[in-house]
């Protein structure tokens, strides 16, 4: 069977946007991506790390990594936990997949490289068979096998978890709409075991292998079997083996990790993949204003994707000596997310996106780095519908709705925000001048977060990076029930959205994100503000790896240093 439509036009939009693939927004400084739930445990002494082992064909199994060698990456945005089975934030899936490896990840030119999985095939798109590395091995030397992956699919979709992660599952045979199993069985009916070291999962519609992988494969890291079989899942998340790990399969081991500051990870001598060069990786949060002059000083090696360097400093990045500048890809969508429930009325919310001046903050914070947006795509998004995605200003028509809307604004809204002081200043003033007194709530990361998954907000600035091949994972983000936390509730749009990995005909396709951008247009439930790229650098001390837009750590145990 030919591949589907969707499969193929999203394939050339990957070339066309240069593989505009999911992260979270680094902007001005900071990043902040998309966020939901964790335990938010803190372990800062070291880890207790069980002697490793591995077999005798494991290429790594007499190698060490020089123990002086060691590399230092700054974010802006920290981890907030280390639990695989459950969703926070990209940066934080991103940090937790060092420890716990994904099936597959992406890579900087679009493609899906193998991790955990050493391929991922379908000959209908309905049926994906996963084969795991014959060598993967978690680090007390057991193999890792299908029956890790499927009971970590079984702990996600299980409704005793409770966790986020059991949104994204929903394309699965044998859950319900939130991703749950519903039978009461405790199995998902779609992840089936075919033998050791293969699995197969059944998805409910047809879709393309990108989507398949963006949705799933990048997001499953397995958890091992034999360490929580006997958890009880509804206390799961909060298990030590989870907020200290021991039992882990990537190329480094966690040492200590600091809630939203920092982790230290040591070298996994028995990786699978071949031990590492480098014998200790820190990751560490730093201001964005201070990202430049942490560089320079030798402090850190380099940024991240979730630590872009300000703007306003990346002309001398680029003149320094030792340093190697790169910007990254234009695809860090910045949203204002409004409470639903706290602001009602969308003739309110429409009059906050007329009430915004996206120009002057692009002139402020990103000259040369950002452009203006309304809806969650990029401008040069294909389907984007040009009748409702100009971004207007318009002050006096936002004072009009207000008025209209009998807004009271006896008490001022709360906009959070986390390193981006002179964006909200700028929102604050455009709708206090709008008629919607406004102050600004600048809290560090760990704080937004609570906040948001709490739903104890008015307003909060947050991104999220635009996915070409899997836009449903932006769209849920701002339009549906249990992937939002803007309380705004729309069965007609989540449909919409969920029918995108299904559609095959391009005048369908079409028609669909047309629907979805005029309804948004209308209920405004949090409206997009402006497109950033991340800017990247690194030490020139740094002989091998660096900072990328995606899969930046998908070959960490090569990365080297002089």
């Amino acid at each position: 069977m030919k591949p589907i439509h969707l499969h193929r036009c999203l394939s050339v939009l990957l070339g066309v946007l240069l593989c505009l693939l999911p992260l979270a927004l680094a902007a001005c400084g900071g990043a902040a991506p998309g966020p939901a739930t964790g335990d938010g445990a803190t372990a800062t002494e070291p880890a207790a790390t069980p002697d490793t082992a591995a077999t005798p064909d494991t290429p790594s199994a007499a190698a060490t990594a020089p123990a002086d060698k060691s590399v230092t990456v700054g974010l802006t945005t920290g981890p907030v936990h280390t639990i695989p089975v459950e969703y926070i934030d990209d940066v934080t899936t991103w940090v937790t997949q060092i420890l716990y490896l994904p099936l597959m990840a992406q890579d900087d030119d679009g493609t899906y490289q193998p991790q955990l999985a050493s391929s991922v095939e379908s000959t209908d798109y309905k049926t994906f068979t996963v084969r795991l590395n014959p060598d993967a091995a978690w680090t007390d030397g057991t193999p890792v096998t299908a029956d890790d992956v499927v009971f970590t699919m079984d702990v996600i979709a299980n409704p005793q978890t409770k966790s986020v992660l059991a949104s994204f599952i929903t394309i699965l045979e044998g859950v319900d709409e939130a991703g749950l199993i519903a039978d009461g069985s405790g199995h998902v009916a779609g992840v089936q075991k075919v033998d050791d070291r293969t699995v197969t999962f059944t998805t409910k519609d047809i879709m393309g292998m990108d989507i398949f992988n963006d949705i799933l494969s990048r997001r499953l890291s397995p958890i091992p079997k034999h360490i929580f079989a006997d958890a009880a899942l509804d206390t799961i998340l909060q298990s030590p083996e989870f907020t200290r790990p021991t039992v882990t399969n990537g190329p480094y081991k966690l040492v200590s990790f600091d809630r939203g500051a920092s982790a230290e990870f040591v070298a996994n001598e028995a990786y699978f993949l071949g031990a590492p060069k480098i014998g200790k990786l820190n990751l560490k949060v730093v201001e964005g204003a201070n990202l430049t002059a942490e560089l320079q000083s030798g402090a850190i090696d380099m940024n991240s994707p979730y630590g872009s360097i300000p703007t306003t400093d990346y002309e001398l990045i680029k003149s320094l000596d030792g340093i190697t500048a790169a910007e990254g890809k234009m695809i860090n969508m910045r949203y204002l997310y409004i409470n639903n429930e706290v602001v009602a009325d969308a003739r309110v919310r429409q009059a906050m996106s007329l009430a915004i001046d996206r120009e002057q903050i692009i002139a402020s914070c990103f000259p040369g780095y950002g452009e203006t947006t309304v809806m969650p795509f990029p401008n040069d998004f294909p389907y984007l519908n040009q009748a409702v995605a100009q971004p207007a200003y318009d002050p006096d028509e936002a004072r009009r709705l207000v008025a209209e809307a009998g807004w009271d604004g006896g008490q001022a809204l709360r906009l959070t925000s986390y390193n981006l002081p002179e964006v909200a200043q700028i929102i604050a003033q455009n709708l206090t001048a709008a008629g919607i007194p406004t102050e600004v709530d600048e809290v560090d990361w760990g704080t937004l977060s609570d906040k948001l998954f709490s739903a104890q907000y008015d307003l909060v600035l947050i991104g999220d990076t635009f996915t070409v091949t899997n836009t449903v994972s932006n769209l849920l983000f701002l339009y549906a029930d249990g992937s939002n936390y803007n309380n705004y509730h729309n069965g007609e749009l989540a449909a919409l959205v969920n029918q995108i990995p299904t559609l095959t005909g391009e005048a369908e396709i079409a028609d669909n994100y047309n629907k979805i951008q005029e309804m948004a247009a209308l209920e405004v439930p949090s409206p997009s503000l402006y497109c950033t790229s991340r800017l990247l650098a690194a030490s020139d001390r740094v002989i091998s790896g660096g900072p990328k837009t995606f899969g930046m750590f998908l070959d960490a145990h090569n990365w080297d240093v002089r």
